[in-house]
């Protein structure tokens, strides 16, 4: 068994400390590590942008050697993985069977166990729902109640969806999965000129998929946004198997990071990039058809654009927030901007629909996400921000907001109470935990 202590860093760089890191090969060794008296949390690819995977006492169990494919039934539509079976190997395998996963979040080494316990949304929330809707089965180890096969309709395992690795380690998962329609994606660009037009667009889009991007790097014409939607290219073509395996991406430690001790991004080049992006997409990309696999990741594929922050990192925060408040929260928060000194790179947005029951968001409404630069400007920029959360009861989304603290987390995460009341009847010496867990008190 592998077991050591190293320096972790948060995706976006902005929580690092030391702490053990364990990678058992074999179930036994996890009843070992089980056995030290220490708190635990379980570990996948280490992409979240905060701590949810480690905390300096607590011991991370790696999944990176539970990566056994279990079982395949194309007749019930079902596969049967272990927790640390990274994202782009389910697909590449589901592809050449012709079938896919309706909800893909946009890392491809992200494992399957990590998409269960953040409970991850893809690019159609809004008609897809979120990863557990598409979770069939989970077996769950805890060191006092051992392993756990949980059905989609018991409590533990409503907790284990969204619910960050608190309940336990997840060891495998069934999975729903659909028939391939094709191998390609079409996507229409459209622009539109102003905050509420782009959100009208959105919201009345039929799409398969649909989002939006807008440039927050020039004060006076942010406004200004581009519709992206996308359908399947519904011809019966040859399925091929198309690999993306040799990804190499990025994943972004401590390392990594100090290698590149200052940003490459200034308000000066943020406005470049985007000028050019805006340009780009509008003169070249107005129309084109993309590999269904590669359409997932528009950015997964690119992920060196987030080493460009530097050692500082960057913040990207993500909300769901109602389609009643969304245009006057949006603009709420595009006027702080204004007025402040933070260095915004862009805002994106999309529909969303979430059913669950734990700390993921609920509900339906518009999902936004906003880019930032770290600089010692954000610090103050947030203490404006807060307040308004709160006020429009805005959702965070726990796996991408690094900044939140407890006021917010108990004021916005709409089943806060009621989850750590159940956490805690389920497992009343918590032992799983991780730095966030601690942080927002649950």
């Amino acid at each position: 068994m592998y077991t050591k202590k190293i320096k972790y860093t948060t995706f976006d760089g902005s929580y690092s400390v030391e702490s053990i890191y364990s990678e058992p090969d074999r179930y036994a060794q996890i009843d070992l590590i089980s056995g030290s008296n220490k708190n635990l949390i379980p570990r996948g690819g280490g992409f979240s942008y905060s701590a949810l995977s480690f905390d300096k006492k607590s011991i991370s169990i790696s999944t990176k050697h539970l990566n056994r494919f279990l079982e395949f039934d194309p007749k019930r539509k079902i596969i049967k993985v272990e927790s640390g079976v990274k994202l782009i190997d389910l697909i590449n395998f589901l592809h050449k069977k012709g079938f896919y996963l309706p909800v893909i979040p946009g890392h491809p080494l992200i494992t399957i166990g990590a998409c269960i316990a953040a409970d991850v949304h893809g690019k159609n929330p809004f008609y897809d729902g979120t990863f557990c809707d598409w979770v069939n089965a989970i077996e769950l180890y805890h060191p006092i109640k051992g392993y756990l096969k949980l059905k989609n309709n018991s409590k533990i395992f409503s907790l284990t969806c969204g619910g960050f690795g608190m309940t336990g380690l997840i060891i495998n998962t069934s999975l729903k999965i659909k028939p391939l329609k094709s191998n390609f994606i079409e996507t229409n660009i459209k622009k539109t000129n102003t905050i509420y037009d782009l959100i009208n667009a959105l919201v009345k889009s039929k799409s398969d998929y649909s989002y939006t991007w807008s440039n927050l790097s020039n004060l006076k014409k942010h406004e200004t946004g581009l519709l992206f939607e996308s359908s399947w290219v519904l011809k019966k073509l040859p399925v091929h198997a198309t690999k993306f395996n040799d990804f190499k991406g990025y994943n972004f430690n401590y390392n990594t990071r100090k290698l590149l001790p200052f940003s490459l991004f200034n308000k000066f080049t943020i406005f470049l990039f985007n000028k050019f992006y805006f340009f780009y997409a509008l003169t070249f990309k107005r129309n084109f058809k993309i590999h269904h696999i590669k359409s997932n990741f528009p950015f997964g594929f690119f992920s060196i654009y987030h080493f460009f922050y530097g050692r500082q990192g960057f913040y990207e925060p993500q909300f769901l927030v109602s389609f009643q408040n969304s245009f006057l929260f949006i603009q709420t928060v595009l006027h702080i901007i204004k007025k402040s000194k933070v260095s915004a790179c862009f805002m994106s947005l999309k529909k969303f629909n979430g059913r669950q029951e734990s700390l993921s968001m609920t509900g339906k409404g518009i999902l936004v996400s906003f880019n930032f630069k770290r600089t010692k400007d954000l610090d103050l920029f947030l203490l404006k921000l807060k307040p308004i959360l709160i006020k429009f009861k805005v959702q965070p989304n726990l796996t991408k907001d690094s900044k939140i603290d407890y006021i917010q987390a108990k004021n916005t995460i709409k089943n806060y109470k009621k989850f750590k009341a159940a956490i805690n009847t389920y497992d009343s010496k918590r032992v799983f935990k991780s730095y966030l867990s601690n942080k927002i008190r649950l």
